[in-house]
């Protein structure tokens, strides 16, 4: 914000990064893995996963009941994903993902085995 070089040095080896490493291809890849599990949610428990998208390394769905960013339902996913290990931070009931572009299967495994949990215990 106030030109920090060390903040703009840091900025600019990221960059470097994303070229070097080929991070937008991470991203790619990425995105196609969330549309393959926010799809197997949603033929899993149907109507309770509603309007899912996914851009990138971010997916969301709307849990069913009323769509509101006050629902109650949110305080309630963030303390039993947190008591699992993973935080997830919706937003009223609407559920986002949005991992590191480096994310492991297994991280992802155990990210959306909690959220079957949260549909299946709290919805």
């Amino acid at each position: 914000m106030t030109g920090n070089p060390s903040a703009c040095a840091a900025g600019v080896a990221s960059l470097d990064l994303y070229e070097k490493e080929n991070r937008l291809q991470d991203v790619k890849n990425l995105e196609v893995e969330l549309k393959n599990r926010i799809e197997q949610l949603q033929k899993k428990f149907g109507e309770k996963i509603l309007a899912p998208r996914t851009i990138g390394a971010v997916c969301a769905f709307e849990l069913e009941g009323k769509s509101n960013y006050l629902n109650p339902i949110a305080k309630q996913i963030r303390e039993f994903s947190l008591s699992k290990g993973v935080m997830i931070r919706p937003l009223g009931n609407t559920v986002y993902v949005a991992p590191p572009y480096t994310i492991s299967r297994s991280s992802l495994d155990k990210i959306f085995g909690v959220i079957e949990e949260v549909v299946e215990k709290l919805v």
